[in-house]
């Protein structure tokens, strides 16, 4: 199936809202009432709020039909869950040194040596690690001085796969 069949079989779920720059559109802990499926609208993303047309029961009785749209939202789950889960791994390891090599090694296929190509900015990182920018600063320069990692802009040469493996169990 296209995609643009997925898209208009998204759209036909409920309406269109165009909500301007910065706008609040759902907060935390607050009771879902349908969800949003973004879609470009010239220049700028224009956020369309999709409410279920007869509640959910309609929603998910659309989903349950279209094996298509039902695999879609199911893919769409999974993905959050494993980023998730992946999350909730990496904030239970005590250092943000742990935290640095479980992201390292989550990004890493290699066994003992890999090239890690970093695509998000230092400060997402410090952020997706629950720490601030200086902190996140000194431990690759401290792992780079121990031999573990080479930094080279945005690549990180991990070295050592099988000591930051020993380093994030002890």
């Amino acid at each position: 199936m296209k995609s643009e069949s997925l898209h208009s079989k998204t759209m036909a779920l409920g309406t269109t809202r165009a909500y301007p720059k910065n706008a609040v559109v759902f907060k935390a802990e607050q009771n879902a009432t349908g969800f949003l499926y973004p879609q470009r609208a010239g220049p700028r993303f224009q956020n369309g709020r999709k409410r279920p047309g007869g509640g959910t029961r309609t929603f998910f009785k659309k989903v349950k039909t279209d094996t298509y749209l039902g695999r879609f939202f199911l893919v769409l789950l999974a993905r959050k869950c494993l980023v998730l889960n992946e999350r909730i791994e990496s904030l239970g390891h005590r250092t943000v040194r742990q935290r640095l090599i479980q992201y390292l090694l989550s990004q890493c296929q290699g066994e003992k040596a890999c090239l890690v190509e970093l695509g998000i900015k230092k400060s997402d990182l410090a952020r997706l690690l629950g720490t601030i920018s200086p902190a996140l600063s000194r431990n690759p320069r401290e792992m780079q001085e121990e031999g573990l990692i080479e930094v080279r802009g945005k690549q990180i040469q991990v070295r050592e796969c099988l000591k930051m493996r020993k380093a994030l169990s002890s």
